[in-house]
C-alpha cells in the first residue's frame, strides 16, 4: 500500500476532526469477520453470526499478516467455505486486506452472459462468486494489474465492475460496496470505480474465499469483513484506518505457548502512533477493561515511546494478557487483548530421546515402548483401556520384572509421571505395578538407588485416567532410569504392567532454534537464535558445513553472551550445521552439550527476474519500463536489438518461466547490424565472487520461426574489460520452444580478464562475434537471470 496514499487519507481525517472508534464494538450489520489468527482447523467468525470457515486443500495458516497473522492460498486447490447465516443480498459490503504477486486476466465490463470465456479463465478469486437458486453470487478477482467484481449465475459470469491499474504486490485494503445491486470498488479507503447494476434480480454476498474451479487465488487475505448493508465512504475509510492505526503483529504472537519467562513484548506500531499505552496482567478482563485513569488491578504499565516493553521475570506456566493502545494526535486507538503462556518449570522429555526395554513382554504388541509412545493418551493426557496401548510382562512363573529407560543424552530430570496398567479388568485382576524400587544412572552403566521403596497407585480400569503417581527425581543429571518391580496390585498372577511413563526435565541445553532445524532458502547472512539453557552464562556456538566437525566439536567456535549469533556472509546453496553448548563455570556440570541443527542457504541470488518492470508513463515517478533498464539498439544502426514490445504491456506476460513477466528480446542481424545485444548497467559494481558465487544462469526460450544465430552473454567490469561467452548449443538455441537453463562458469569470464569483483554491465546478445555475417532476425524470451554457487555447469530443458 502506498505510504503517500496513507498520509493523504490520514490528513483528510485530521482535517475532518474524525476520531476512530476505540474498538470494534458489536455491529448488528456485521455478518462475518475473520481475523485468521488460528494455528490450524476451523477459521472462527468473530461476528455474532458464527459463520465459521472450513478450509479445503493446502491453506497456509499463520502467514505474516497486515495485523497479526493472515491466511495463505496456493493458487492451485486451496479455498475456504464459510457459513451463510444472514447472508446479505443486493445491498452489502465485503472485503479486507489482500496481497498477491500474481496477475489476473482483465475482462471487459459487462452484465450479460458468461460465454466466450468471460470471467472463466485466468482469474484470481480471493472471493469466489458462488450462487444459489435463480440469483447471482458476487465475487472478487485481484491481481497486481487490477481488481474485478464478478457475478455468477446459471449461464452468467460477467465482470460487473472492472478497475484496471497497477496496485502492486504489497498489502491493499480492498472493499466492494453493493448499493441496490450496483458494485463500487474501494482501494485503500478510496472509491476508485463504480460498476454496472447487476443483470440479475438478486445478488448475494460471497461465502467462499480463495477461489474455486474458475480461478484459484495465489496470495494472502487478512481481516475479512462482510456487512449486510452498503457502507459509506467514511465507514470504509474508518475500517481500513482501524487496522493500520492499531497496534498489530504482537510478539509473542497471540496465543503463543512456551514463552521465555524473561520475554520482552514487541508489536508493530500503528501508522499514526507516537506513543503507546501498555497494559499487562494475568486476568483478561482486567487488561481489556483498564484505562490509564481507571486501573483497579494495576495492569497499566505506563506510556511508552518505543514499541517494546520488558515485563521482567514471569511465573512458570502462567498465562498472561496484554494490550497496547496507540496514542496518536487527538485520539487513542484501543488495541486487541493478546495472550501468551510462559514455559512450564519442567518440560517433557521427548519420546524419540528414550529407549525402553523390559524383562519380557506378553505379546509383541504390548512391548515396553508402549509406555513412552503416548499410545492410549488423549490430547488432555487421559489414558484409555485398550490393552495394546500398554506394556504387560509375560507370566514367567517367578515374582518380579523390570523395565528400563535409557536416554540419548544426560538430562536434569525433575519428575516421573506414571499411568499404571489400566485394562478394564484391572480392578479385578490387578496387574498394575505396586511395589517398586528405582535405580538411576548418570552414565548409562553404573546404577544407584533412588530413595527407598516406592508404591505406584492403582489405575481405575476406566477411560479418562489421569496420571496418579508422581515420583520426585530431585533434579538429578541422569542418563537412565530402571524400575525393579516387586509386586502387582492383584497378587495372584505373576504379570506386571504399565500404561505410560513420562519424564520431565529442567531444560539446561539450548533449544528452540531459529531458524528451525532443516530450514531452507535462507539469506546468505543469517542470524542464529535459540532459547538458552536455564543455567547458562555463556554460549559456545559451533558452525560449519562439515556436520561431523560440529558433532565432534572440532568446528570453528564462537563464545557469546547473548542468545543470538550473526554468521556473516555464507555461501549460496550450502547446508550448514550448528550447535550451541551452554556453559556456566559455577554449575556442576559446567557444560551442557546441544543438539546439532541445520539450515540451507538460498541456492541463488536474482540478478533480474523482470517482475519489477511496469508500463507507467515516463513522467510517472514510479515508471520502470523494461527498456529503460535494458538498453537496446534503438536508433543504433550497428545494434539490431530491441527490448520489449512496441505497445503496453511491454514485457511478455504469458510466455514466462516463473512469476508474471519475461523480457522479449528482438534481434535483427541484417542490414547494417550483424549483432544484437541489450545491456543492463549497475550504478555500483557487483561482486560476483562473494557468497560463493560460481555460475551465471539465464532462462531462455526461442521460436521455431527464428533465423538461427548464436546466443551469448557479455560481462563487462568497471574498467571496461568485456568477456563474451557463447551458448554451447550454437545457433540452435534460438529455435527451442521450451525454456532452457543456460548455466555458465564465471571463471570463463575471469579467464578473459574480467574482474568479477567489479561487474558493471551484463549483456545479452544474438550474433556470432567470430563470424560477423548477416544471419537473419527473430525473437527470444529471457527470464530469471541468477547467480549460483558451485553446481555442475548444465544446460537444462523444461
Amino acid at each position: 500500500m502506498s505510504r503517500n496514499l496513507i498520509c493523504l487519507i490520514l490528513f483528510a481525517w485530521v482535517l475532518a476532526g474524525v476520531v476512530t472508534s476505540t474498538a470494534q464494538s458489536a455491529d448488528p450489520n456485521l455478518v462475518g469477520w475473520w481475523a485468521f489468527e488460528e494455528e490450524s482447523g476451523v477459521l472462527k467468525d468473530k461476528s455474532d453470526y458464527q459463520n465459521d470457515g472450513i478450509p479445503t486443500g493446502a491453506v497456509l495458516y499463520q502467514q505474516s499478516g497486515m495485523t497479526g497473522f493472515s491466511l495463505g492460498f496456493n493458487g492451485i486447490d486451496s479455498y475456504v467455505t464459510v457459513g451463510k447465516n444472514g447472508r446479505p443480498h443486493d445491498s452489502f459490503t465485503f472485503g479486507g486486506w489482500i496481497r498477491t504477486s500474481r496477475r489476473h486476466e482483465i475482462d471487459p465490463q459487462s452484465t450479460a452472459g458468461g460465454g466466450g470465456g468471460l470471467g472463466v479463465y485466468n482469474q484470481r478469486y480471493p472471493f469466489f462468486p458462488l450462487f444459489e437458486m435463480s440469483g447471482a453470487g458476487a465475487g472478487l478477482s485481484v491481481g497486481i494489474n487490477g481488481i474485478s467484481v464478478y457475478e455468477s449465475g446459471m449461464g452468467y459470469l460477467p465482470a460487473t465492475a472492472v478497475y484496471e491499474a497497477q496496485i502492486g504486490s504489497d498489502w491493499n485494503h480492498i472493499m466492494v460496496v453493493y448499493n441496490v445491486r450496483k458494485p463500487t470498488i474501494f482501494l485503500n479507503g478510496q472509491s476508485v470505480h463504480t460498476g454496472l447494476t447487476s443483470g440479475k434480480p438478486l445478488v448475494m454476498a460471497p461465502i467462499m474465499f480463495g477461489g474455486y474451479i474458475y480461478g484459484f487465488f495465489d496470495g494472502q487475505i487478512d481481516e475479512i469483513h462482510i456487512y449486510n448493508r452498503d457502507l459509506t465512504q467514511g465507514e470504509v475509510e474508518q475500517l481500513m484506518l482501524r487496522d493500520i492505526e492499531a497496534a498489530s503483529n504482537p510478539a509473542p504472537f497471540d496465543g503463543e505457548p512456551d514463552v521465555d519467562r524473561e520475554v520482552a513484548l514487541n508489536w508493530k506500531p500503528g501508522v499514526t502512533a507516537n506513543q503507546h499505552d501498555v497494559f499487562f496482567g494475568s486476568n483478561a478482563d482486567d487488561v481489556d477493561g483498564a484505562t490509564p485513569t481507571a486501573d483497579p488491578c494495576s495492569v497499566y504499565m505506563g506510556r511508552q515511546v518505543s514499541n517494546t516493553y520488558a515485563v521482567g521475570r514471569l511465573d512458570f506456566g502462567q498465562t498472561y494478557y496484554w494490550r497496547v493502545d496507540e496514542i496518536a494526535p487527538g485520539k487513542t486507538i484501543k488495541g486487541k487483548t493478546w495472550r501468551f503462556s510462559v514455559e512450564p518449570f519442567a518440560h517433557p522429555l521427548a519420546t524419540e530421546r528414550i529407549m525402553a526395554t523390559a524383562s519380557s513382554s506378553s505379546t509383541d504388541g504390548e512391548g515396553p515402548e508402549r509406555t513412552i509412545d503416548t499410545s492410549g493418551l488423549s490430547a488432555a493426557d487421559l489414558h484409555g483401556t485398550k490393552e495394546t496401548t500398554m506394556w504387560l510382562s509375560r507370566d514367567t512363573g517367578t515374582s518380579g520384572a523390570w523395565i528400563q529407560y535409557d536416554f540419548d543424552n544426560t538430562y536434569l530430570l525433575h519428575e516421573m509421571l506414571v499411568w499404571n496398567y489400566n485394562s478394564m479388568m484391572e480392578p479385578f485382576v490387578g496387574l498394575g505395578v505396586k511395589d517398586v524400587t528405582i535405580d538411576t544412572s548418570t552414565n548409562g552403566s553404573g546404577w544407584a538407588a533412588l530413595g527407598q521403596n516406592h508404591q505406584f497407585a492403582q489405575a481405575p480400569g476406566a477411560a479418562g485416567y489421569a496420571a496418579n503417581t508422581v515420583v520426585d527425581i530431585g533434579n538429578m543429571p541422569l542418563k537412565g532410569v530402571r524400575l525393579n518391580i516387586a509386586s502387582n496390585w492383584g497378587g495372584m498372577l505373576l504379570q506386571y504392567g504399565l500404561s505410560e511413563v513420562r519424564f520431565t526435565l529442567i531444560p539446561l541445553s539450548a533449544r528452540v532454534p531459529k531458524p528451525a532445524s532443516g530450514s531452507t532458502g535462507l539469506d546468505t547472512n543469517v542470524t542464529l537464535n535459540w532459547r538458552k539453557g536455564r543455567q547458562a552464562a555463556v554460549h559456545d556456538v559451533y558452525l560449519s558445513a562439515d556436520e561431523q566437525a560440529v558433532i565432534e566439536g572440532t568446528a570453528p567456535v564462537a563464545t557469546v553472551s547473548e542468545t543470538s549469533y550473526g554468521t556473516g556472509e555464507l555461501d549460496l546453496g550450502v547446508t550448514y550445521y550448528w550447535k550451541v553448548n551452554e556453559a556456566n563455570e559455577v554449575e556442576d556440570p559446567v557444560l551442557w552439550a546441544g543438539d546439532v541443527w541445520s539450515f540451507t542457504v538460498v541456492e541463488y541470488l536474482t540478478v533480474d527476474d523482470f517482475e519489477s518492470y511496469n508500463d507507467f508513463n515516463p513522467d510517472d515517478p514510479n515508471s520502470n519500463r523494461v527498456f529503460f533498464t535494458w538498453i537496446d539498439g534503438w536508433q543504433v544502426p550497428t545494434n539490431g536489438s530491441l527490448v520489449g514490445y512496441a505497445e503496453a504491456p511491454f514485457c511478455e506476460q504469458t510466455i514466462v518461466h516463473e512469476g508474471n513477466q519475461s523480457m522479449p528480446l528482438y534481434y535483427d542481424n541484417t542490414g547494417t547490424a550483424v549483432t544484437s545485444e541489450a545491456g543492463r548497467t549497475w550504478d555500483t559494481p557487483q561482486d560476483w565472487t562473494a557468497k560463493g558465487i560460481k555460475e551465471l544462469s539465464v532462462m531462455v526460450r526461442g521460436q521455431e520461426t527464428n533465423n538461427p544465430d548464436v546466443l551469448y552473454v557479455g560481462i563487462q567490469d568497471a574498467a571496461g574489460k568485456k568477456a563474451v561467452l557463447n551458448h554451447p548449443d550454437g545457433a540452435d538455441v534460438v529455435l527451442a520452444t521450451n525454456w532452457t537453463e543456460w548455466a555458465t562458469n564465471l571463471q570463463d569470464a575471469a579467464a578473459q580478464g574480467v574482474d568479477l569483483t567489479r561487474v558493471k554491465t551484463l549483456y545479452l546478445g544474438v550474433g556470432d562475434q567470430n563470424d560477423l555475417t548477416q544471419r537473419g532476425a527473430g525473437l527470444v524470451y529471457i527470464d530469471d537471470i541468477r547467480v549460483y554457487g558451485q553446481r555442475a555447469a548444465v544446460v537444462a530443458q523444461e
